[in-house]
Parts: structure tokens; C-alpha cells; sequence
């Protein structure tokens, strides 16, 4: 991808190796709901965990195997209960948070279209939706619209909605001020 190809160029620079989760992990018996991810993870082949997280999304399990697999990395016999017993009780607001209601509200600031797959994957499988399920959800919200991949982001949502309205947001950052209203692809 464009963002390996940019991670890999940087270790070089530095002389430094880029480790790949997938070279050091295994995921099994991964349990996905709308109340937390639950599975089994193995670091080098030596190290088995039972993770049990509140928190949601499929992109989770994969931010989870790289903070772990970054504490084995460098921390000679670390002890892993207390981190285990915090995933279990972590919250992150804004990050595949589920309001319950019908339909569902998911809060997330997904913003480039990896993240947006992701998003929609993780909705899929949450609430078995396929294909026929169209009107499953009637709003989406997104920062991406200013990513180079809009258009993208825009054919995931089309899976889990009919309609989609693009509508003038501004938004304010702490470092700088981005607003959507004159926004060359926002009609």
C-alpha cells in the first residue's frame, strides 16, 4: 500500500527495522459484537493470551496485537495482567462508539478510506449485514471528504445505505481550521 511504502522508506532512512504484526502473531477464535472483541492471541509463537475487550471494531484486534507485540518487543518479562485487565475496561469516545437504538448510531472518525473499510467491514459483521440490507443505517458522517479517496469512502457507505447526502460541516481542529463549505467537492 501507499502508507507502507512511506513506513518502509522512513525505517530505512533510520536504519531501523519495520516489524509486521503478521510475521509475529496469531488470531484465533475471534468473537466480534456490538458490546466487544474477544480472541486468542499468540506472540512469537510463545506468548497465548485471552483478550477480552469492551471495545469494538474490528480494526481493534489489530491495534491490540501491535500494542502487545510492542511491550514483548521491548520490555524483558513484562507482565501482561494488568494490561489485560485494562482492555477489558478501556473506552475510546468517538472510535467505533454504539449508541443503542434502532437502527444503532456508530460514532467513528474514520477519515481515509483504509479506515473506512474498516468502519463498514466491522458493521457487516456486527450486524450480519449483507448485501440486501440497504437501509440498515440512515446517516453517516465522515472526515474524509477532504482525503484523496473520497469517492471511495462514498462506495463503502453505499453498502449500508441508500441514500447519502453530502452536507456543508464546518469543522475546527486544534492546530488549524478546515471547514467543508468551500470545499472544491462539496457541492
Amino acid at each position: 500500500s501507499e502508507a507502507m511504502a512511506v513506513f518502509n522508506k522512513k525505517a530505512s532512512s533510520q536504519n531501523s527495522r519495520l516489524l509486521n504484526i503478521r510475521d509475529f502473531t496469531s488470531i484465533y477464535d475471534l468473537n466480534t459484537t456490538n458490546s466487544g472483541i474477544n480472541f486468542k492471541l499468540i506472540i512469537r509463537n510463545k506468548l497465548n493470551l485471552d483478550i477480552h475487550t469492551n471495545l469494538t471494531g474490528d480494526f481493534q484486534v489489530d491495534n491490540i496485537a501491535s500494542a502487545i507485540l510492542a511491550l514483548d518487543y521491548v520490555i524483558k518479562d513484562f507482565n501482561y495482567t494488568n494490561a489485560l485487565n485494562s482492555l477489558k475496561n478501556v473506552k475510546l469516545e468517538g472510535r467505533f462508539e454504539i449508541i443503542n437504538g434502532n437502527p444503532p448510531i456508530v460514532i467513528d472518525g474514520s477519515h481515509t478510506a483504509f479506515s473506512i473499510e474498516k468502519l463498514c467491514s466491522s458493521v457487516k459483521s456486527i450486524w450480519g449485514i449483507d448485501d440486501t440490507s440497504k437501509n440498515f443505517f440512515t446517516h453517516f458522517a465522515t472526515l474524509g471528504i477532504n482525503d484523496k479517496d473520497w469517492d471511495k469512502q462514498l462506495e463503502e457507505f453505499i453498502e449500508l445505505t441508500q441514500d447519502i447526502k453530502i452536507e456543508e460541516i464546518p469543522i475546527r481542529h486544534i492546530f488549524k481550521s478546515a471547514a467543508f463549505l468551500n470545499h472544491p467537492k462539496v457541492d
